[in-house]
C-alpha cells in the first residue's frame, strides 16, 4: 500500500498500476516526455526551448527522421541500380512516401494534443464540481446536524 495523491488515499500497487486516470500523478517529473522537456528548458535559452516546444517543430522533427531514413534507404538502392529513368522513379517515390509521413506525422501530433486538451478539460471540471460539493457540503451538514438536534429533542 501506498498513499495516491490523486485518491488523496491509500491505494495497493495493483490498482495503482491499472488506474490510468490519475497520469501518474504521483510522480510527474518521471515520464519519459516529461523528462525531455525538462533537459531540452534546462540546457537551452527560454526562446530556443519555446520554438523547440512548439507543433511546427515537433512536426519538422517528426517528419525528418522517417525522411531521413527513408531517403538513405533510396539512396543505397540507387547505388546498385544503373537504368536511365531510375532517379526520376526514385523521387516520385521518395515525393509520395514524404506525404504520407508528412499526414501521419501530423495527425499524430493533432491527436496526442487533442487527448492532451481533453484531460486538462476533464480535471477542470472536476475541480470545479469538488469545489461546488465542498461549498454546498457546509451548509447540507449544518441543517442535517440541526435537525437531528430536532428529532432528539422533539
Amino acid at each position: 500500500m501506498t498513499h495516491c495523491p490523486f485518491h488523496a488515499g491509500p491505494i495497493c500497487s495493483l490498482c495503482c498500476t491499472l488506474d490510468s486516470s490519475c497520469r501518474d500523478s504521483c510522480k510527474p517529473h518521471g515520464r519519459l516526455d516529461a523528462m525531455l522537456v525538462s533537459t531540452i528548458r534546462s540546457t537551452l535559452p527560454q526562446r530556443i526551448a519555446d520554438a523547440l516546444m512548439s507543433r511546427l517543430s515537433i512536426f519538422l522533427i517528426s517528419t525528418a527522421i522517417p525522411a531521413s531514413v527513408f531517403g538513405m534507404v533510396l539512396l543505397f538502392i540507387r547505388a546498385h541500380e544503373g537504368a536511365e529513368n531510375f532517379d526520376a522513379v526514385l523521387t516520385v517515390i521518395l515525393a509520395s512516401v514524404l506525404v504520407v509521413i508528412d499526414i501521419i506525422a501530423w495527425t499524430l501530433i493533432l491527436a496526442t494534443e487533442n487527448q492532451k486538451q481533453a484531460r486538462d478539460e476533464a480535471d477542470r471540471q472536476t475541480q470545479r464540481l469538488l469545489r461546488e460539493v465542498r461549498v454546498t457540503n457546509g451548509p447540507m451538514r449544518s441543517a442535517r446536524s440541526g435537525a437531528a438536534r430536532n428529532i432528539w429533542r422533539g
